[in-house]
């Protein structure tokens, strides 16, 4: 029977019923009926102890287990300790936190005492729930997709496995045979899906296990890889997990490990087809892993593919502890206003942008290290979010590249670009620039080969803008040109900032708007401390809007 929304409201108004009423569907309250459901779900596999042990709450596995081999006075010792965790965590009565108890403890097949409980069957549990035992394994059936009284019969122990031994020899074949719900296990090997590849969506609540350690310093041998159409992308468009697995197009990939892949990266053809792939608003293209809905992504790695490594295009998705590399076009594309995508300690390298977003809700990157990328690092356009504690450096365009939208970069490092550290070329834009260090971008031509320098933080404005810039406690220095440059925003604030070893002047500010350079150290800088001039649009003068206080400025060239 499939889930229905009729089933669901019946399940949680039974509860809701038993355990608080209305007070229940308060915010504040959500964890109560979250437990709630947990503990009532236990009920239904007490005699499957796989299952059993995944709706325990959590720390109640390791106290059953540990008290496995002990003595009956241990054994009784858990079953009261899950008994008082019961009541904290789910807020049950004594009576039945003491009864599930010891149901989890049948579970393990326990003899505590002559007599005890027996499992109880679907018909036993009316006082609980307010129905009887036939109607409630009705609503379990639908919600579940599968018969309550069928799991044991119709379940592995081991689950859903794909290996060259097992019953599935592709992911793809998994996918398919798995239901809402379902845990895949992925073995070590290589595993070359077809060109009609069922694997072109994933469209269940499924959770795909492959290494649980961290794959970058596993042996190659050692880790699921995944190879995937070069024409299709891999469409996630349900509630899905993954963890521990590799994603490539290039089934003639091979390294030691994927630490040593990214250090010395073997040489890898950037050239593009574009045919037979998905469009967004009119843009063909594809990428290893396409994202339309919620996603947690862990400990993974996309590696070259003649498009996009992984794009979000819809929904609210994390991305963690992952590797992506040698991707043709972008690492990681974030397109749409639906998308809220959160990039958590992530390495991002050898691919032509290492971000690109555009006009999307938030993009959040966090732990970071983008380098080695062969155009900007990290590019955004109308988009909004943060950037925190991140390492941009050696890209061959800017570290940072932002044009319009609201942006925050803070604990950031940015270095060795070939352009420009940070630029901003949008005066509508409002940029947020907090306790960063940007340095050594001394590229002394530019990608047309004319003889110029780039600025440490290049935020130029053009056109006479309503946005903001604040650049706060950030050192800045050793830069080919200026190390700062603020142009045409209704309002910038330099502050608490040290500005030296540059090439051009410290902080040149000029343009429309209010310039405030406020406590900062500005020194050994060759062409000049600080360069205030009047305007740069139609002659107006600007200059009287101009601020500078309580900086220490020594030491700098003429």
């Amino acid at each position: 029977m499939e889930e229905t929304q009729d089933s669901i409201e019946t399940l949680l108004v039974t509860i809701i019923q038993k355990h608080g009423g209305t007070e229940l569907y308060k915010k504040e309250n959500a964890h109560k009926l979250s437990g709630l459901l947990k503990d009532y779900a236990g009920f239904y596999f007490q005699d499957e102890l796989r299952l059993l042990t995944r709706i325990i709450p959590d720390g109640f596995q390791e106290i059953l287990f540990k008290a496995n081999e002990g003595s009956l006075e241990e054994k009784k010792g858990a079953v009261t300790e899950c008994k008082m965790r019961l009541v904290d965590v789910s807020f049950l009565s004594q009576e039945k936190a003491e009864e599930a108890a010891n149901i989890f403890a049948a579970g393990l097949e326990w003899k505590l005492e002559e007599g005890a409980q027996k499992s109880k069957e679907f018909g036993d549990f009316s006082d609980l729930f307010g129905t009887s035992g036939s109607e409630f394994s009705d609503i379990f059936d639908s919600i579940f997709g599968k018969k309550a009284s069928d799991i044991s019969a119709s379940t592995k122990p081991e689950g859903i496995v794909v290996g060259k031994n097992s019953d599935f020899h592709t992911l793809g074949e998994a996918v398919t045979a798995a239901k809402n719900g379902d845990s895949i296990k992925v073995l070590p090997g290589l595993y070359i899906e077809p060109e009609d590849s069922p694997l072109t969506e994933i469209s269940k609540k499924i959770t795909i296990t492959g290494c649980k350690e961290n794959i970058a310093d596993k042996a190659f041998s050692e880790l699921p890889v995944i190879v995937l159409s070069s024409k299709k992308s891999c469409k996630i468009t349900a509630d899905v997990t993954i963890e521990g697995i590799v994603f490539t197009s290039d089934k003639d990939i091979s390294f030691k490990t994927l630490n040593d892949f990214i250090t010395n990266p073997p040489e890898w053809n950037f050239n593009t087809t574009w045919s037979n792939y998905e469009q967004i608003d009119g843009q063909n293209f594809r990428s290893l892993l396409w994202v339309e809905s919620y996603a947690f992504l862990k400990n993974i790695a996309l590696l070259r593919d003649p498009n996009y490594g992984i794009t979000f295009s819809a929904g609210k998705a994390e991305l963690s502890d992952s590797i992506i590399a040698q991707c043709s076009l972008n690492g990681i594309y974030c397109v749409n206003k639906e998308v809220e995508a959160y990039i958590n300690n992530c390495k991002i390298c050898h691919c032509n942008y290492g971000i690109y977003g555009s006009n999307c809700e938030k993009l959040n990157v966090n732990n970071s290290e983008i380098y080695k990328n062969l155009q900007d690092g990290f590019y955004v356009h109308l988009i909004g979010g943060d950037c925190n504690n991140c390492a941009i450096h050696d890209n061959g365009g800017h570290g940072f590249n932002m044009y319009n939208g609201s942006y925050h970069l803070s604990e950031c490092c940015i270095f060795n670009n070939a352009s420009s550290g940070i630029s901003c070329k949008d005066s509508d834009s409002n940029l947020e620039i907090v306790n960063c260090k940007v340095y050594g971008h001394n590229s002394t031509y530019d990608m047309y080969g004319d003889v110029c320098g780039y600025q440490g933080i290049d935020i130029f404005g053009l056109g006479v803008g309503s946005g903001k810039v604040k650049v706060l406690s950030c050192e800045v220095y050793d830069n080919s040109a200026e190390g700062i440059f603020v142009g045409n925003f209704a309002s910038s604030l330099i502050e608490n900032c040290s500005v030296h070893n540059n090439k051009g002047e410290g902080i040149h500010i000029c343009g429309a708007g209010k310039k405030s350079v406020t406590n900062c150290t500005i020194f050994n800088n060759q062409k000049g401390g600080v360069d205030a001039n009047a305007g740069i649009h139609g002659g107006a003068n600007y200059k009287e809007l101009y601020e500078i206080k309580n900086c220490n400025i020594y030491g700098n060239g003429e």
